[in-house]
């Protein structure tokens, strides 16, 4: 569960630190495989920390993408890496896409909770 009472605003913090944090890795992944000489070690760094973020937010495909994505790395593969990372970016703007509407879902059950609260306090 990625939010309870401790800290009701848990979601809303992170998805755009999150949001922004994994945007930035995939823009230097991007970077690093466009040069001509591939920096494997680089991309295999900023794999770790994306997937590290990945498995504490609880985001499985994401995780095992990025999983695929460092295996083919190790090979230095520069075309599997290419393959990867598309499908890391895919995983990645899927979850992001969830976490909009989780948010926007939650934005309207409050907005909806205290309306009604609204409604109670005028009986």
């Amino acid at each position: 569960m990625l939010e309870d009472d401790g800290c009701p605003g848990f979601i809303a913090e992170i998805t755009p630190l999150f949001g922004k944090q994994v945007k930035g890795f995939l823009s230097e992944l991007s970077k690093l495989l466009c040069e001509p000489l591939v920096d494997f070690e680089k991309i295999d760094a900023y794999l770790r920390r994306l997937w590290e973020n990945s498995i504490h937010l609880g985001a499985t495909r994401l995780t095992l993408a990025c999983n695929k994505f460092r295996d083919v790395c190790r090979e230095n593969d520069k075309e599997g890496c290419e393959i990867a990372m598309l499908e890391v970016r895919r995983e990645f703007d899927e979850l992001y896409k969830k976490f909009q509407t989780m948010l926007q879902l939650k934005q309207q059950i409050e907005a909806l909770d205290s309306k009604q609260i609204i409604g109670v306090s005028k009986l």
